[in-house]
């Protein structure tokens, strides 16, 4: 037989069995028994022999309405590949649940008295508890309350009693017992808790349509490097501890690994929150996504993100040991609705990083709205555009321990350790900012004049009724303060607000600026040029109409060839709604 001949037989005679072997699994906790083929008539039930056929191209699939609590216990992803994991059964039946968190009996309450009851558990602590789907308070955590059972006596709060590892839960019955609680946990032997979904030197993997809840002090889902082609999607991910973050993707070492092609589409990703939560003695915490340090290439588009208690979408790189770490680079984040629901306190989006470590990343067509706390747009070479920011308030200061920072969206680095944030070479092109407390965007450093705040382009962006804010209590659409180091470009801008005469300072704030005067200002020249101040005349959503001066429908700046090939393809340049620019653009987000 001819070798070349001899050789291809072989090696098809490796590849066919790998492709054939690929088989789904079946998994029911209400019907299933472990000794069952995990077949959808005699489904298997346990997730720890889930994690047997979790390889080879599998697909393992679990029963819509049912539940999986894994009390401080990980389902544990580490150097698995090549899989699927995800949901079957009748559309009418909720997601499968998988809980890193523990599910009390309904009937092992014992009334305590004065509408209160008991349980009796066998953790050190709880991050968080969930009655009927709503969380509540720490007392101990509440402002001017303090860490007893006598203190206890809303159905907003909770008690526990570590000493006694009793929890305490007020219902104003001695009747109605508390239903369907859940408790994110902690132990001695776990004193942070365990992950939900735990991946590290983990590749090709796919969840979908899972309802993916509680996990450790710090995250739900945690992705480490050197991980790479993981999508989640269509998923829920929330119910997590005080502290802790949605998906977190990070490299924990610090040194030049890295989570690659990582795609996180269709989720809701909601931390579950309420208002009494935010009267709270410690700082807020968490982020919905959060790239940190270590991620290349990935996408984070279609998902509903709300209730967190520090950022919504994070990519930031700022780690000490830089540069040693790979940073976060070429992400798109794509049309994702971010609000702060009920949390009052939380950034929209935050893109940050030390020199070079967060770079050409593309911000765009997302919805930011109702959200507290400044968008952070640093890091060198990244592009934010088609954007709608909608209403920021400010945030009540008379229990929260953060500042008060309601802008749209800010490039103002700050010092870390013995270095500095950038704020470089970045492009905020038409966006929309409406109804911002405060300015819609500020430019400058917290520390002094940075060079490293430079060369930024500010360019067909509407802003609308804008605020005032800080010190100088002078509503304007953009402030570029005396500490923004090297040259601004702010060209083709609309900004109004009615009650306002001024659209902007710069770099003075002894000077404000009209959009006319702004034009060829003081230390602005030629890089200030063809802004502009009149009404929009928006639709009922944010878009021009025909009553909308002709200026802002065909008055933009057609940025297009700057963006491909460097950033992305001409094609990807697009407005709110996917169209492609024209030649002669509109301003703000919409395309006239």
């Amino acid at each position: 037989m001819h070798l070349y001949r001899l050789i291809l037989i072989m090696a098809c005679s490796f590849v066919v069995p790998a492709t054939l072997s690929a088989n789904t699994y079946y998994f029911s906790h209400s019907l299933g028994d472990d000794s069952n083929p995990g077949t959808v008539a005699l489904p298997k039930k346990n997730i720890g022999e889930a994690l047997n056929y979790m390889k080879d191209g599998n697909t393992v699939v679990f029963r819509k309405g049912d539940q999986w609590y894994m009390p401080l216990y990980s389902l544990d992803l580490t150097n698995k590949s090549n899989f699927t994991l995800g949901a079957y059964g009748p559309d009418s039946l909720a997601a499968p649940v998988l809980a890193g968190m523990a599910i009390l009996t309904d009937a092992s309450w014992t009334y305590d008295g004065s509408g209160i009851w008991r349980y009796s558990l066998s953790y050190d602590s709880l991050f968080r508890v969930f009655v009927n789907g709503t969380s509540r308070i720490n007392v101990k955590y509440e402002t001017s309350n303090g860490n007893s059972k006598s203190y206890l006596n809303t159905t907003a709060e909770y008690y526990f009693d570590e000493s006694a590892k009793v929890l305490y839960v007020y219902t104003g019955s001695s009747t109605v017992r508390p239903a369907s609680v859940e408790v994110v946990p902690c132990s001695a032997a776990y004193p942070a808790g365990a992950s939900t979904i735990l991946m590290q030197n983990t590749h090709k993997v796919t969840l979908t349509g899972l309802d993916i809840r509680g996990g450790s002090k710090w995250n739900v889902i945690y992705i480490n490097s050197p991980s790479d082609s993981i999508t989640i999607t269509n998923c829920i991910v929330g119910r997590a501890s005080f502290y802790a973050g949605g998906i977190v993707v990070t490299n924990s070492v610090a040194n030049s690994d890295y989570v690659s092609d990582i795609t996180i589409t269709n989720n809701v990703v909601d931390k579950g929150w309420t208002t009494n939560e935010n009267n709270t003695t410690i700082i807020l915490h968490g982020d919905g996504i959060f790239f940190l340090d270590a991620v290349e290439r990935g996408l984070i588009q279609g998902n509903t993100v709300r209730n967190w208690g520090h950022v919504g979408i994070t990519l930031t790189a700022y780690d000490t040991t830089a540069p040693v770490i790979h940073g976060v680079h070429h992400v798109v984040v794509d049309h994702n609705d971010i609000s702060a629901g009920a949390s009052a306190y939380m950034h929209g989006f935050d893109v940050s990083g030390l020199p070079g470590l967060t770079t050409y990343n593309i911000v765009k067509r997302n919805y930011i709205h109702d959200y507290t706390t400044t968008c952070h747009a640093l890091g060198s070479n990244n592009v934010f555009f088609s954007n709608i920011f909608s209403n920021v308030v400010s945030t009540s200061l008379t229990y929260l321990h953060q500042s008060d920072q309601p802008y749209g969206l800010d490039l103002f680095p700050w010092p870390y350790h013995t270095s500095f944030i950038e704020a470089r070479d970045n492009w905020i092109l038409n966006n929309t900012f409406y109804n911002t407390g405060g300015w819609a965007i500020w430019m400058g450093s917290n520390g002094g004049v940075n060079a490293n705040v430079t060369n930024n382009k500010i360019a067909n962006n509407i802003l609308l009724n804008y605020g005032s804010h800080d010190d100088l209590n002078v509503a304007i659409g953009l402030y570029i303060d005396s500490t923004a180091g090297g040259v601004t470009y702010v060209r083709h801008n609309d900004f109004y607000q009615s009650s306002a005469p001024y659209a902007a300072g710069y770099r003075t704030s002894a000077v404000f600026y009209t959009a006319s005067t702004l034009n060829g200002a003081p230390l602005c020249g030629s890089d200030c040029n063809a802004n502009l101040q009149l009404s929009p005349v928006f639709d009922s959503w944010f878009g021009l109409t025909a009553a909308s001066p002709d200026t802002l429908k065909t008055g933009g700046i057609d940025y297009s060839s700057f963006m491909s090939p460097t950033y992305m393809q001409a094609s990807e340049f697009t407005d709110y709604y996917g169209h492609v620019w024209r030649s002669d653009p509109s301003v703000g987000a919409i395309q006239y």
